[in-house]
């Protein structure tokens, strides 16, 4: 049985998560997963997308005991609750995450990813790329010429699978930039 799952989420919603917070943004039923990058112990990496039933290792992992290690790991608590409410995925207890940015800061060290990953002079750094892709698939985009100016509006990932491709290999990026700050990391109690 698998004992840890390193994951990353990637997301969208018309609520903005820095002005709003997670809850909030969560809660709102605009709100989907869009992706996860994730490895089961030292397997590689895989993505799961948001047109596909949960994988059955990853399921297995989660009503496993396996521990859900993320870097700011209540972002991806919530990604789990709300796969489980809207998709049927198990729900994992709170007591099985392990947040790898509360052990840096803990450790007096930066708070975001790429900060650390930086100050810790670590062989993989973040993706610099995915503040684009972030703006691409996981913010509203502005309605076109003919379309109604209140309508919400996507940058699909069928209209652009280059760039779905591309943040597909950011969001695994991630899995790997927070497996290596975690690997630096004192664990917290």
């Amino acid at each position: 049985m698998y004992k840890t799952i390193h994951a990353d989420v990637e997301t969208r919603s018309p609520v903005d998560l820095r002005k709003q917070g997670a809850f909030v943004y969560f809660e709102h039923p605009d709100t989907s997963v869009l992706m996860m990058a994730y490895r089961l112990d030292d397997n590689p990496i895989k993505v799961w997308t948001y047109d596909q039933p949960c994988p059955d290792d990853l399921r297995a992992a989660l009503e496993g005991d396996a521990k859900v290690v993320a870097y700011n790991a209540q972002f991806e608590t919530l990604a789990f609750d709300l796969l489980a409410e809207r998709k049927g995925w198990p729900r994992v207890a709170y007591d099985r995450y392990v947040d790898t940015a509360a052990a840096a800061v803990a450790m007096a060290l930066p708070r975001a990813l790429g900060d650390l990953a930086e100050a810790l002079g670590l062989e993989v750094q973040k993706d610099k790329e995915g503040a684009r892709l972030i703006r691409l698939f996981s913010m509203p985009r502005r309605p076109r010429k003919g379309e109604d100016p209140h309508g919400l509006y996507w940058n699909e990932p069928e209209d652009h699978p280059d760039d779905f491709a591309r943040f597909a290999e950011y969001c695994k990026r991630d899995v790997e930039t927070e497996e290596a700050a975690a690997a630096r990391l004192v664990p917290l109690s």
